[in-house]
């Protein structure tokens, strides 16, 4: 029900994280760890949302 609306947040969670990193690594030397970061971070998102969906299909 709510699938729509939660996917659209973390889209938007998502974005905020590539923002605040983006203006981080202008004032540091964490740009060349920036990539492998946020392939960290998304696939920490598809792990969390495979396991809620596991879940939910197991639940009804």
């Amino acid at each position: 029900m709510h699938k729509h609306n939660q996917k659209g947040f973390t889209q938007h969670l998502v974005s905020e994280i590539i923002r605040r990193w983006r203006m981080r690594a202008k004032h540091s030397e964490l740009s060349a760890g920036f990539i492998p970061m946020i392939i960290m971070i998304i696939l920490l998102i598809i792990v969390f949302f495979w396991f809620v969906y596991r879940r939910v299909a197991g639940s009804g």
